[in-house]
């Protein structure tokens, strides 16, 4: 009879040792991490109202959605047409080039040479 009594104890008092941590883990939690308010991703400062915010962040923002949106719908009709993907991948890397040129090993191999054999 006592070993069921300390059995049930220890149960016991482990099973509100563990609803008290949890407990506690939960309100730490909630002390911790405030959530930040809605107005701070529109950048509305205190002394505005709800209706005067900047509205440079979103025009950049809907901007980019609209690139997204076009990038996807590009994509979408380059998987319809298998030459499409290839196309457009030529025409990504043509961009690309254009915007950094880069030498290639032979050519810099050749302007080394110029350089220790003296011929420039």
């Amino acid at each position: 009879m006592k070993g069921i009594f300390s059995a049930l104890k220890q149960v016991l008092s482990k099973s509100i040792l563990v609803v008290c941590l949890i407990s506690l883990i939960s309100l730490s939690g909630i002390i911790i991490l405030p959530q930040q308010p809605a107005s701070a991703s529109l950048g509305i400062k205190s002394n505005q109202t709800g209706t005067e915010y900047k509205t440079d962040g979103l025009a950049k923002e809907n901007s980019a959605v609209t690139n997204r949106d076009e990038a996807y719908e590009e994509a979408v009709k380059a998987a319809e047409n298998p030459q499409g993907i290839e196309k457009i991948y030529e025409k990504d890397l043509q961009a690309y080039e254009k915007e950094h040129p880069s030498e290639g090993i032979l050519e810099k191999a050749e302007e080394v040479i110029e350089k220790v054999t003296g011929q420039e």
